[in-house]
């Protein structure tokens, strides 16, 4: 039985592992579900319909009742997910042409708004030149705006320069919800903010070469590397937040 409820567990995402509790929760799924009405529950699920009619097979020569069952499936899925966060992944991401035979498949500029798009609490940017008036990078302030609407946390550590990155950014963002702005006030001449990096939710972030402009976005030849799970992006977090604490980097006000 508890091999079925691994093995079904590990084909589930949230949205269809919360479908399946309901359904046995409330009854729509019992033992006495049989194969041919498995059929339509494994479309709504989304995973092939053999390891629902296995996963009921099981449980109907078991002797486990709904609660259990239930509170198997909790802790199954809850220890893949864990264990997925603790996996480290890295993926390439390029700006530019693609070959015929690329072993690239996605642009940094796709890489980004993805991340943006897929956090759940918060997200930290971090660049050295910003161009307000370029498409995709509208295009990237207008999903960080939406994220800061549904909730999540946006900060955003820009360099201080002579074109006044820091005021284009907030021109751009305009009377839309609370964000953080940061700079580094360096003294020390010839020195900048030259990181740039995406930050999302402490388990996904991008280092990459390109700027927040047109060319870094568009034009130009660049490579990036997302890295999502284990603790180095919680490292990189705490290192930022650490800088913010110091006073390190200060929170940007028109006329700083």
């Amino acid at each position: 039985m508890y091999k079925r409820i691994i093995e079904l567990s590990q084909k589930l995402n949230d949205e269809s592992f919360q479908r399946l509790y309901e359904m046995i929760s409330t009854n729509q799924l019992t033992t006495e579900s049989g194969s041919r009405s498995l059929s339509q529950p494994a479309s709504q699920l989304k995973v092939d319909a053999r390891f629902l009619v296995e996963f009921f097979r099981s449980w109907r020569s078991s002797t486990i009742d709904k609660e259990g069952i239930l509170l198997a499936l909790q802790s199954a899925y809850h220890t893949k997910t864990k264990y997925e966060q603790n996996q480290n992944k890295v993926e390439l991401a390029w700006n530019g042409p693609f070959s015929r035979q690329s072993v690239v498949t996605k642009s940094i500029y796709t890489t980004m708004l993805e991340m943006i798009d897929s956090m759940k609490s918060e997200v930290f940017l971090v660049g050295y030149s910003f161009s307000a008036k370029s498409e995709p990078i509208i295009e990237i302030v207008d999903r960080l705006r939406s994220a800061a609407n549904r909730g999540c946390r946006v900060w955003i550590a820009l360099h201080n320069d002579q074109y006044n990155n820091l005021g284009r950014f907030q021109r751009l963002w305009g009377d839309g919800p609370p964000y953080e702005l940061y700079y580094w006030n360096v003294q020390e001449e010839n020195v900048s903010l030259h990181a740039k990096l995406l930050l999302v939710d402490e388990q996904d972030f991008l280092i990459t070469s390109a700027n927040l402009t047109e060319h870094g976005m568009k034009k130009n030849i660049e490579i990036g590397l997302r890295y999502t799970g284990g603790n180095v992006p919680g490292k990189i977090k705490k290192h930022f937040l650490n800088l913010v604490q110091e006073r390190v980097l200060i929170p940007y006000e028109p006329g700083n």
